[in-house]
């Protein structure tokens, strides 16, 4: 019930229009990518940024609402071993030892 209280929120008091794919569909949309970022941020970041973020994309007397469902997802994301890891960074040149 959490989530689809978090998706209600979103669609109803979002300050933009959330896109999401199809189930099948094999791409993480931009919107997927914040959903899933905002479950990693409730995960590893600091209160202060996820509110910020928050504050970013539902309107503001929404905000305690929305994030008290994500916390409750979240949660249960974490007993199953869910939480989304942090994207790994690509490799460059520079990062690349090398001998001459």
């Amino acid at each position: 019930p959490h989530f689809h209280m978090a998706m209600i929120l979103l669609g109803r008091e979002s300050l933009m229009t959330l896109k999401f794919s199809p189930i099948n569909c094999l791409v993480i949309g931009e919107d997927e990518a914040l959903l899933l970022g905002l479950f990693r941020s409730i995960a590893c970041d600091r209160p202060e940024r996820l509110l910020e973020t928050l504050g970013l994309i539902i309107a503001e007397d929404s905000v305690p609402s929305l994030l008290k469902a994500l916390v409750a997802v979240t949660l249960q994301l974490n007993k199953a071993g869910l939480i989304p890891e942090a994207p790994q960074r690509r490799r460059t040149r520079q990062d690349i030892p090398y001998h001459e």
